[in-house]
């Protein structure tokens, strides 16, 4: 007996030891230990920077031969970092670091298969990619239905927020956090699903709120029971594995219940009236490129559009009139400009602004894009909000390090349209109304709610008529 405690005993030493060991030509890094790896450095320096991105830049200055990549071993997870706008390109370039992740973090959400489009990789990914663009084009995606789509959601902006005006007596006060969630959704799942959501659906904003709760809790490298797997046994709340798996439940049951009603709906003989019954069709006649076309990834693609389609362009509003109310002279010059080009009664088109303006040691390879939007070396002052920075000689100026939305085949494909919402409900709110602080309100804060992508915070502004 006590023979075998000592083998048992000498193999656990043995496993922490060779487990402990970095790997040849590992990237510069903070100390490993037994079981949690790199994970007190990285907890100690959050704490102190209140942000994961900020925490790694921290560690990452002890290291000054990172040459833009750190490395870090969380519980059973190497990761390795690009941390700035040199080592982003040429991780995204590389062919070799094309695969995604695995894991229970990344599987559970799918019901423990890979599914999806967003966290899939080689021949799978590249077939349902194709199929995904290739028939939401059908529907107007990255041509001229997609801008009409776009343009009718702006419009309904300046409708709804001219209701609560009225209903205010001249004014209106907005929570500002998520409110242009809905109308970004829209955007993108007329072309999924053929249906348009408003504001006042309670189903779709306690989705919403989910989502947003989840984005929080979790960060780009995981959750805690993705690094230690077996918490999720011995304190799946305390670890969010529990909460992982209700919030992704709620999802698939909303998504599941449209679903459902397109099959209910659906005939084979007409034309497709979404990408929805693009799948169905295909399922339906058996004519699938291949097996990985199921009522399972038509759900899983729903989920990952349902995300793509509201999370990333809603947090990139709410940081844009963030900055927008924090800087009131600017935006009276945007409104000045939109004023000169396109006049007071006309909408503004994307015509106006064109002329106006998996690798070896099974390591995760994580892009850090903070490094990149306020490099030094690329931008003067990053942290000062200066739209001007993107203009030369009164044209638009974008560096060529500078790739916000990646580059090569992972590069985003909602790109055009990301950029499409952006410009037209910016413009068409500003064109028609002011945004201002609350009579003795303090200026909102721009330190972010940290999570998978950074959130605002909650803040309010009165709405006005121009």
């Amino acid at each position: 007996m006590w023979y075998f405690v000592a083998c048992c005993v000498v193999l656990l030493l043995l496993w922490l030891h060779l487990d402990n060991l970095k790997p040849a030509n590992f990237p510069p890094g903070p100390k490993w230990y037994p079981i949690v790896g790199s994970a007190l450095s990285i907890m100690s320096a959050r704490n102190k920077t209140g942000m994961l991105c900020k925490a790694v830049e921290h560690i990452a200055s002890d290291y000054p031969e990172h040459r833009g990549v750190i490395g870090f071993k969380i519980g059973k997870d190497k990761a390795v970092m690009a941390i700035n706008a040199e080592s982003l390109k040429e991780m995204m370039n590389n062919e070799d670091f094309d695969g995604r992740p695995t894991g229970i973090f990344y599987e559970t959400r799918t019901w423990g298969l890979r599914r999806g489009v967003l966290l899939t990789d080689e021949q799978f990914w590249q077939e349902q990619r194709r199929f995904i663009v290739r028939h939401l084009k059908e529907f107007g995606f990255a041509r001229k239905g997609m801008t009409e789509i776009i343009q009718n959601e702006a419009a309904q902006i300046r409708k709804d927020f001219e209701e609560l005006i009225a209903l205010g007596n001249g004014t209106a006060l907005v929570q500002m956090q998520g409110a242009f969630s809905v109308y970004v959704l829209n955007t993108l799942w007329l072309m999924m699903a053929g249906i348009r959501y408003g504001k006042e659906n309670n189903d779709l904003r306690y989705l919403q709120s989910l989502l947003h709760e989840l984005f929080t809790n979790i960060d780009m490298m995981g959750a805690l029971f993705s690094h230690f797997p077996y918490l999720r046994f011995v304190a799946p709340r305390l670890s969010g594995y529990q909460q992982f798996v209700e919030i992704h439940e709620c999802m698939h049951k909303f998504i599941g219940a449209e679903v459902e009603r397109h099959q209910k709906t659906f005939n084979p003989n007409d034309e497709p009236r979404d990408l929805m019954d693009v799948y169905l069709h295909t399922l339906q006649n058996n004519n699938a490129p291949s097996d990985s076309f199921s009522r399972e990834q038509l759900l899983a693609v729903c989920l990952d559009m349902f995300i793509a389609g509201s999370e990333t362009t809603t947090k990139t509003l709410d940081f844009s009139f963030l900055y927008i109310v924090r800087n009131p002279q600017v935006m009276r010059r945007i409104q000045e400009e939109i004023d000169e080009i396109v006049g007071r009664n006309r909408l503004p088109t994307l015509e106006d602004r064109a002329r106006q303006v998996s690798c070896s040691y099974d390591t995760m390879l994580v892009g850090m894009f903070r490094g990149m939007m306020l490099d030094e070396n690329l931008w003067e002052n990053p942290t000062q909000f200066n739209p001007e920075r993107f203009l030369k000689d009164g044209k638009i100026h974008i560096p060529a390090q500078y790739h916000p939305f990646g580059v090569g085949k992972h590069r985003c494909m909602g790109e055009l349209m990301a950029k499409s919402n952006l410009f037209l409900f910016l413009t068409t709110t500003l064109q028609s109304f002011d945004l201002l602080l609350p009579e003795g309100a303090p200026i909102p804060s721009d330190i972010p709610v940290d999570g998978a992508t950074p959130s605002v915070r909650k803040y309010h502004v009165v709405i006005r008529p121009r």
